[in-house]
C-alpha cells in the first residue's frame, strides 16, 4: 500500500526588517501574519527601535528590537541583535524548522548574520532593480535559497542577472479592496489629491507642487496632501509659499492611519519613477482613487486610461493636465479608478499572497524537517 508522509513540526520564521520595511511596506508584513494565523508558522519579527515598530506586530508574533548604531559600531551591534534572537527563541522552546526572511534589501546584511548563527535557510525580498548593480549587496543574495520580488520587472531582472540559476518569484503585494471606488463620488466637495513618500529629491514632489499651481489657475478649490517626512521638506514648503498656494497644500507628515486618508481623497499621483517598489500606490488603486503615476513605473499590469493615468517622468505640465481632465471629466475618472480596484482585487488579493508565501516557506523548509510516515487505514470490507 502507498506510504503518506506528513511534517511533524513547525516552521518558525524570523522576519528581518529595518526602518526601509517600516516606512514602506508597513501593510505587508501585518497582513502576512495575520494570513497565516491559523497555519502551522510562527514568526518572530526583528525591527529597528523606532515608535512605528509596534504597529507591525499582529497575533503571537514575538518582536526583537535593535537600535541603529554608527557604522564604526556595526559589528558589535550585530552581534547583539544575534543575542538577543538566541535568548528569544530559546524563551519560545523552538522545535521547528527555523527560516530566516529578510524583508528588504538593507534588512539583507543583518539577515545573513542570522542565518549564519542560527544555521537555517534564508528567503531575501528583492524590491529594486538596482540591487543587481550593487556587488555588496549580490554577495548577500547569493546566500538566498529563495529571492522574492513584488514586481515581475525585478524578477525579469534576477533572471538577467548573475542569480540568474537562482530560485526567484514574482509575490504582488496582497491588500483589501473597498466596496466602490473613492474617487469623485457624487457629492459637492472639492478635488483631493494625495502623494506620500520620503520628502527627497528623488521623489519628484516638486514637479507634483508646480503642476498643482498649474490647476490652481483654473480649479482655485483644489487641496492637496502631502505625506511623508524628510529632508526636502523645507525646500517643498518654500516652493509652496513661493506660488501663493499655501492654503491648497497641507504637509500632514506621516500619518499612521493613511487608508483612512486616502478613503477621503479622489487622486493619488506618483509624479517620479523610484528605482524600488512602495506599497501606496497599491492601496490607493484598492481603494478606488484615480492613480496618476509616472509611466515607467515599477508597478505591474497599469495600462493608461484603462486603470490609471500614465504620465511621463516628473512632467509637471503632463501631471497637471492628468488632473484638470479627471476633475473636469469626473465620471470618466472614476470608470479609471474603478477598473483599476478590479485589477487590485484580481491581482494583489492577501489570501493569494498568503498562499505564495506559506508555498515557499514550506519549500524551502521541506529539506529540513521531520516527516512522519503513515500507511493508509485499511477500508472496511462490505458484506454482501
Amino acid at each position: 500500500m502507498p506510504v503518506r508522509s506528513e511534517s511533524t513540526d513547525a516552521i518558525q520564521v524570523i522576519l528581518v526588517a529595518d526602518e526601509d520595511v517600516v516606512e514602506r511596506f508597513p501593510g505587508f508584513i501585518r497582513y502576512l501574519q495575520i494570513g497565516l494565523i491559523d497555519e502551522p508558522i510562527e514568526f518572530l519579527l526583528v525591527a529597528p527601535d523606532v515608535p512605528r515598530t509596534d504597529g507591525l506586530i499582529a497575533g503571537s508574533t514575538k518582536l526583537v528590537r535593535y537600535r541603529k548604531l554608527p557604522k564604526l559600531f556595526r559589528g558589535f551591534a550585530m552581534r547583539s541583535v544575534m543575542a538577543d534572537v538566541k535568548t528569544a527563541l530559546a524563551a519560545v522552546n523552538r522545535k521547528g524548522t527555523l527560516l530566516i526572511h529578510s524583508l528588504s534589501l538593507p534588512s539583507a546584511p543583518l539577515a545573513v548574520q542570522i542565518a549564519q548563527g542560527t544555521g537555517a535557510d534564508l528567503i531575501i525580498n528583492v524590491a529594486s532593480r538596482a540591487a543587481l548593480n550593487d556587488p555588496q549587496l549580490m554577495q548577500y543574495l547569493s546566500q538566498a535559497s529563495e529571492l522574492v520580488t513584488p514586481v515581475r520587472a525585478v524578477e525579469d531582472a534576477i533572471h538577467r542577472s548573475s542569480l540568474s540559476e537562482k530560485a526567484a518569484q514574482t509575490v504582488p503585494f496582497g491588500v483589501a479592496a473597498a466596496s466602490e471606488p473613492a474617487a469623485f463620488r457624487k457629492g459637492d466637495h472639492a478635488t483631493a489629491i494625495l502623494a506620500t513618500g520620503p520628502l527627497e529629491p528623488e521623489t519628484g514632489l516638486d514637479a507634483l507642487i508646480r503642476a498643482i499651481a498649474i490647476v490652481n489657475r483654473e480649479f482655485k478649490d483644489l487641496a492637496a496632501f502631502i505625506i511623508g517626512k524628510g529632508g526636502y521638506e523645507g525646500e517643498l514648503r518654500r516652493l509652496t509659499n513661493s506660488l501663493g498656494l499655501a492654503s491648497n497644500i497641507m504637509f500632514t507628515g506621516r500619518l499612521e492611519h493613511l487608508r483612512s486618508a486616502m478613503a477621503a481623497a479622489d487622486v493619488f499621483c506618483v509624479p517620479r519613477t523610484l528605482p524600488y517598489f512602495r506599497e501606496e500606490p497599491i492601496h490607493a488603486m484598492a481603494l478606488g482613487l484615480l492613480l496618476i503615476i509616472a509611466d515607467d513605473a515599477i508597478h505591474d499590469g497599469l495600462t493608461h486610461n484603462r486603470n490609471a493615468v500614465l504620465v511621463p517622468d516628473g512632467d509637471d505640465v503632463a501631471i497637471a493636465g492628468a488632473i484638470i481632465e479627471s476633475v473636469r471629466n469626473q465620471e470618466n475618472a472614476r470608470k479609471i479608478a474603478a477598473a483599476g480596484q478590479e485589477h487590485v482585487r484580481k491581482n494583489h488579493s492577501i489570501s493569494g499572497m498568503v498562499s505564495r508565501y506559506q508555498q515557499i516557506y514550506e519549500k524551502v523548509a521541506a529539506p529540513r524537517r521531520t516527516y512522519a510516515l503513515k500507511s493508509p487505514q485499511p477500508s472496511a470490507t462490505r458484506r454482501v
